[in-house]
């Protein structure tokens, strides 16, 4: 029974590998490096969930140059942080609400916006205090914990999750929160930020999505032995149905100052007095 349990890992290990093979040749863009504080990688991942990492950096980078400072960002209103910062994004009212609910429950436990202490906590305590942040959401919370504090979990929203379904590395069904402890078995804890990156390009890619999504004809589970065969096949098909029906090409995407991507027709960011917000800015 051990042995067979062993061989099983393995060959999940082997198949998450084969994966992040496949869609390092289709989408050519280095792994970010996250090196935020515990306060703003909570505020980045509520940009990340759901969008691609040029979207979030783009709505991240507007955090930081609609509103004087985190304090005047946490008393905005829902309006005004969607107009100003998620205006365009899947769920903007979510983001808007998860980012106040975030800063405010730091502000009123610290009464300075820091939350370097949670490093410090075990996993069960840093757990157990995320959870106290009204309206966190897993993904959000798990891409905390894998980033802040190293954890082995693999930080999944709704649109990993589909893809997760359709590679048949998750049983149909399954929360982002349940995927995230299911694909703990796919990938070493030292690879999950390369594995997390290559599956977000593959759950966001505009010609893909819908084929991933619930109720859809081949989105059901499937056998996770075949993912790669299945996989270059929907490539071949996404493709061909885009040049049929004469779509150019995903827009490319420029590397800004700070080392981040951003599609390449995106403006630089400017504050309220029309000048340029540098790419990079003090710790605040």
């Amino acid at each position: 029974m051990t042995s067979t349990h062993k061989s099983k890992t393995v060959d999940k290990l082997t198949l998450g590998k084969k994966l992040v093979s496949v869609l390092k040749k289709r989408y050519h863009q280095p792994v970010p490096k996250y090196e935020r504080p515990v306060l703003e990688t909570l505020l980045y991942a509520v940009c990340l969930e759901d969008a691609s990492s040029a979207q979030a950096d783009v709505a991240y980078e507007r955090l930081w140059s609609a509103f004087h400072d985190l304090n005047e960002l946490r008393v905005s209103s829902i309006s005004e942080l969607i107009a100003h910062v998620f205006d365009g994004m899947p769920d903007p009212d979510w983001r808007a609400h998860r980012v106040r609910n975030i800063l405010q429950y730091v502000f009123e436990k610290h009464f300075e916006f820091a939350f370097e202490g949670l490093r410090r906590k075990t996993l069960e305590l840093a757990t157990k205090q995320l959870f106290k942040i009204r309206d966190l959401s897993p993904f959000v919370r798990n891409f905390a914990l894998q980033t802040a504090l190293e954890t082995h979990v693999v930080p999944v929203d709704r649109l990993m999750t589909n893809a997760s379904i359709w590679l048949g590395l998750v049983p149909a069904g399954e929360s982002p929160e349940q995927a995230a402890e299911t694909l703990k078995s796919t990938v070493r804890k030292v690879d999950v930020p390369v594995f997390a990156h290559y599956l977000r390009c593959l759950a966001v890619d505009p010609r893909l999505v819908r084929y991933f999504e619930p109720g859809k004809a081949g989105a059901s589970s499937a056998d996770p032995q075949t993912l790669v065969e299945r996989l270059e096949a929907l490539f071949k098909e996404a493709d061909a149905a885009a040049r049929k029906a004469g779509k150019k090409p995903a827009r490319s995407h420029v590397r800004g100052g700070d080392g981040h991507e951003r599609p390449g027709g995106a403006k630089p960011s400017r504050a309220r007095d029309g000048h340029r917000v540098p790419a990079s800015r003090k710790k605040r």
